[in-house]
């Protein structure tokens, strides 16, 4: 059996604090404790959900849990690149089918953002992002 660990996010948490000047598109959230992983591990996005955003178009959602990956002529540390309708709510799930390895063994913060499809920030307008997180260790 593979071990696995998880980790639910929400952006508007009390453990969660603005990166940047942004509030809610730019967030790291303090973990109860530090998680240490020997061996080999690997992250995925389980589900995203964001409220009342409107953008269209390709958004890059990143974390600094992951390797860099390269997106065009571009590198940053994706963990899902969806494309996100013009609707009021946006909720995505695939169950983590699409691992990417992770940067670091030990940590006791998670930071997730946000890129439009030229990779630049999305400016805050009072969303609330919710997440889930799957680590898995890779034999």
């Amino acid at each position: 059996m593979s071990e696995l660990k998880y980790i639910h996010l929400t952006s508007n948490d009390k453990s969660s604090f603005p990166r940047f000047g942004r509030k809610k598109l730019d967030f790291e959230v303090n973990l109860p404790q530090w998680i240490s992983l020997s061996g080999s591990w690997a992250v995925s996005l389980i589900d995203f959900h964001i409220s009342t955003f409107t953008p269209g178009g390709v958004l890059h959602i990143c974390s600094d849990l992951c390797e860099d990956s390269i997106v065009n002529d571009t590198k940053i540390p994706l963990l899902k690149r969806c494309f996100f309708p013009s609707s009021n709510t946006f909720y995505w799930s695939d169950g983590g089918t699409h691992p990417i390895k992770v940067s670091k063994t030990e940590f006791n913060t998670v930071r997730i953002f946000i890129l439009d499809e030229q990779f630049n920030p999305i400016s805050d307008t009072g969303e609330t992002i919710i997440c889930s997180l799957c680590l898995l260790r890779v034999e």
